[in-house]
């Protein structure tokens, strides 16, 4: 049987959160914040790293320093009209091959 802490999550349960917001944070090299209102609240920076820690006695407010991150991703760069694009491409294809299947229906 799990432990339950304090307020009510099984400890299990948060590590096991804390162990996937840890793999994310180095996965995607970036800063992660795990925000809380009955639990640990966490700063985890790009390398796995807790850098600061608040726990679940009482009000506390969890406050440190996050770098944002210099690179940008093609997404940043394009943004939404990339997608957009793609979506309107296959969508209008799809319709296309419709219109030429009923087509060949209406002949037959």
């Amino acid at each position: 049987m799990s432990e339950i802490s304090q307020s009510g999550v099984s400890c299990f349960v948060a590590g096991q959160l804390l162990a996937t917001a840890r793999y994310g944070a180095v996965e995607n090299k970036k800063y992660l914040v795990i925000s809380s209102n009955f639990g640990l609240s966490q700063i985890i920076d790009p390398f796995g790293n807790i850098v600061k820690s608040a726990d679940s006695t009482g009000y506390k407010i969890l406050t440190g320093d996050i770098v944002p991150n210099q690179t940008r991703t093609w997404y940043n760069k394009l943004g939404d009209w990339s997608v957009l694009l793609v979506s309107l491409l296959a969508f209008g294809l799809g319709l296309i091959k419709y219109r030429s299947a009923n087509q060949n229906k209406n002949f037959s």
